[in-house]
């Protein structure tokens, strides 16, 4: 048994994936999944408008329900990202703004804060849902 990555594993999973015929995202063109996420991440995070960022994830994990992807790959994509946007969230709310929601010891947790928080954890997870529409519904020869 070596240390190092075994290849043949990933080019099973991808054999296994273009004998799939799957529904939904992985049914359109690279070309045109990786557009669609560009356009996203310019609207998303060019704009940071909060409830276009809400739209967008809604309809990025409608179509990522729609499109059954692994179960596996898809909850890797979600989850590694949870514990570096909480920290960032938590010292945002904790050190972003003038009025004071509550106080835990000499930590005060901020109301601008708190709002900037939410729209930062809104445009991550946004992202990361068409990351998943894109890259988790492709195989990577046709990238």
């Amino acid at each position: 048994m070596s240390a190092g990555l075994d290849i043949s594993k990933v080019i099973d999973s991808e054999k296994q994936s273009l004998a799939k015929q799957g529904q939904g995202f992985f049914l359109l063109d690279a070309r045109l999944k990786i557009g669609l996420l560009i356009a996203v991440i310019i609207l998303n995070i060019g704009l940071a408008i909060n409830t276009l960022s809400a739209f967008l994830l809604f309809i990025g994990f409608t179509l990522v329900l729609w499109s059954k992807p692994p179960l596996g790959r898809t909850l890797l994509f979600f989850i590694a990202p949870l514990f570096p946007t909480l920290i960032a969230a938590i010292g945002i709310a904790i050190t972003t703004g003038i009025t004071p929601i509550f106080d835990i010891g000499m930590i005060t947790v901020y109301e601008e804060g708190l709002f900037h928080s939410l729209g930062v954890i809104l445009r991550v997870y946004c992202d990361i849902t068409w990351l998943v529409l894109t890259f988790i519904t492709t195989t990577f020869n046709t990238i």
